[in-house]
């Protein structure tokens, strides 16, 4: 019996690393699909894996050394500015699944504020990368 406990006790231990382990996974938001990640070389695999069943890639970084940055407050808003998806702590990579329309994404990090505009059209993808001035 005091066999079963330890095991039972180490099941316990790894569950939460093994969960870690297998990267960022698939959320919704109000009914929007989303994924952000892509910190180190497992979670940048299965960003990769899901990559195509989402039709919005976003990318943060800083401009010059190219580090990722996964500190943005993100905002995501349809033609009639209803947000659509709000995140804090997005990054570096975000991949959402958006019906076809026109966006505004708005991304704030280090207290700078960046809007870009898109159009998500029936089967084709849309990336946009979003560069902040180092600290």
């Amino acid at each position: 019996m005091q066999a079963f406990h330890r095991l039972a006790a180490a099941i316990a231990l790894a569950l939460p690393l093994l969960a870690s382990a297998a990267g960022p996974s698939v959320q919704t938001q109000q009914g929007t699909a989303y994924i952000s990640g892509g910190i180190g070389a497992e979670e940048q695999a299965a960003l990769a894996a899901v990559k195509q069943d989402f039709n919005l890639h976003l990318l943060f970084a800083t401009k010059g050394s190219g580090e990722f940055r996964a500190d943005v407050a993100l905002v995501i808003t349809d033609a009639k500015d209803a947000p659509v998806l709000k995140l804090t702590g997005a990054g570096p990579r975000v991949f959402v699944k958006l019906a076809p329309g026109s966006y505004k994404v708005q991304a704030t990090a280090v207290g700078k504020t960046q809007q870009q505009s898109t159009a998500i059209k029936t089967g084709a993808a849309r990336e946009l990368v979003f560069y902040w001035e180092g600290e």
